[in-house]
């Protein structure tokens, strides 16, 4: 996933280079690119402590506090990444896409970058070992936060007034703060529910499955056991 995320994510430079220059050198601006970074940095950290951990145990080295430390930031980054993605998503295809050029909103790269990579993600949050705490919602909350600080430090460097049409800061100043302050303290929080409850169903899922294992792993046993009686008898 690593190798995916990266590999699509260099394309989309490289083909936008030669496509629409100016949507390179203005990138930074814009939700994808930051939920590429995100989504990226995660799947090669989450790389990184699979090799490590596949070598500690071919040699046998007990687990230094490095690789701790490279766990929790991964964690940090588990929890930042699906959220903005989903929200990236649907900001896409219902506001961004329709005013493209079929070419682009439709082509490979844009398809993985606002629909695949989420779909990634949600796999990846049923089969990562990764808890979602309630508690840290409050990493979304601070992203939205700040990105939205970010656009209002773009208009008043007189960059762009408006990265998207809905956050205007020149010509619709309540509209756009109403908008980041919905976002950071109402849409971000129920996201962030809605993760944690697709957590609970793996849980729930894992448990019962780990439940009916146990349970005919005792019923293997006991059969075991009753033959054993049985011939000593």
């Amino acid at each position: 996933m690593a190798l995916n995320s990266l590999g699509w994510t260099i394309a989309y430079y490289i083909w936008y280079s030669s496509v629409q220059p100016w949507q390179i050198t203005h990138s930074y601006w814009f939700l994808t690119p930051w939920a590429d970074f995100l989504r990226t940095t995660y799947f090669i950290a989450v790389a990184l402590l699979v090799v490590i951990g596949m070598l500690n145990q071919l040699y046998m080295v007990e687990e230094q506090g490095g690789i701790k430390w490279l766990r929790g930031i991964t964690w940090l980054f588990f929890t930042l990444t699906v959220g903005p993605t989903f929200v990236v998503t649907i900001l896409f295809w219902s506001y961004v896409a329709p005013d493209l050029d079929p070419d682009i909103a439709y082509s490979v790269i844009s398809i993985f970058r606002h629909g695949i990579s989420f779909a990634l993600l949600l796999i990846d949050l049923f089969v990562s070992a990764f808890p979602v705490r309630i508690a840290h919602g409050v990493y979304m909350m601070a992203l939205a936060a700040f990105y939205g600080i970010f656009t209002i430090i773009l208009w008043r460097a007189k960059v762009t007034d408006a990265v998207y049409g809905i956050l205007d800061w020149e010509k619709y100043p309540e509209l756009a703060s109403g908008i980041i302050v919905a976002v950071t303290l109402i849409a971000a929080p129920c996201i962030h529910l809605a993760l944690f409850l697709l957590y609970r169903l793996r849980m729930h899922v894992y448990n019962r499955y780990h439940m009916e294992e146990s349970s005919s792993h005792h019923a293997e046993l006991k059969t075991l056991d009753q033959v054993h009686e049985e011939q000593n008898s």
